[in-house]
């Protein structure tokens, strides 16, 4: 197993305001020459998603053993990003935070590759950002993508935070078959340590606009991943959106939900992932 090291990089939005970008890389060089950018769903932090403190499942460090070096975003208004009480928080100010990201790490390292994986509402921002023209990405991951968020019981709120609970947190898991008792325990309590609260502005805006992101502007290698039972799923609508984009992988992972990556087939979805940065072609299923 290689050496992990662990370093946080906090940067400047404004003279109050500092975005958290999380650094995982190994003391021995990185043998893809290759980097990804991992951002987060609409609730919790990239620190509390990617990185759960059990051995063999932390997103990130599975990730940094395969041979990357892995930057973990967490947008203003999450995790350990520095702000006020009053930040405004938005796919707009995420795509911001990501790019002022992606161009901090361009001038901290020099890559042959730049990746970016979304999960969950940071698709949205990802794959919005991609299709605004930027030109430092590489290969793009939509993992538990849906094109158009679910609203479902959804209603707007005027509270500028919400406070997260465990039965939030237990929605996620659908698949009682794939789910790992010890893993969830953790990850629940390290979520809402973390994030005890979070922005309710994201979830605002979805209801007058539960889409940012235009297929046909994204250029980029891109591949779309999914569990096959992730709740709100709309396999009809994901399946139009893949016919609009060009080079492409889709890839729907059997007894998964939408945190795949918590859950007990999560190798698959690190094979199909690197397998796809590395550049090997896979059979879609």
């Amino acid at each position: 197993m290689k050496s992990i090291e662990k370093e946080i990089f906090y940067i400047n939005i404004d003279a109050s305001n500092k975005i958290a970008l999380h650094y995982f890389h190994c003391k021995e060089n990185n043998s893809n020459n290759q980097a990804i950018i991992l951002c987060h769903g609409i609730t919790y932090s990239s620190l509390a998603v990617f990185d759960i403190p059990i051995k063999g499942f932390s997103f990130a460090e599975r990730l940094v053993q395969l041979g990357y070096d892995v930057f973990m975003l967490d947008f203003l208004g999450y995790g350990k990003s520095i702000h006020g009480d009053d930040v405004s928080v938005n796919v707009s100010t995420a795509i911001r935070d990501l790019d002022i990201s992606v161009s901090f790490i361009r001038h901290y390292k020099t890559y042959k590759y730049l990746n970016i994986i979304g999960w969950s509402w940071g698709t949205q921002v990802v794959g919005r950002y991609i299709s605004l023209g930027a030109k430092s990405i590489n290969r793009l991951v939509l993992y538990g993508f849906k094109w158009h968020m679910p609203t479902n019981g959804m209603v707007e709120e005027s509270a500028k935070w919400r406070i997260n609970d465990i039965n939030h947190l237990q929605s996620d898991f659908t698949v009682p078959e794939t789910t790992l008792p010890d893993v969830m325990e953790k990850y629940f309590n390290v979520a809402l340590e973390i994030d005890p609260t979070s922005p309710i502005e994201p979830r605002n805006e979805i209801l007058k606009c539960n889409s940012f992101v235009n297929p046909d502007k994204i250029k980029i290698p891109t591949l779309i991943v999914h569990g096959h039972d992730d709740q709100g799923l709309d396999l009809i609508d994901s399946i139009k959106f893949y016919e609009k984009l060009k080079c492409i992988k889709y890839y729907s992972i059997i007894y998964g939900a939408h945190p795949i990556h918590m859950e007990k087939n999560f190798w698959q979805l690190l094979e199909i992932i690197n397998n796809f940065f590395i550049g090997i072609h896979f059979v879609d299923a």
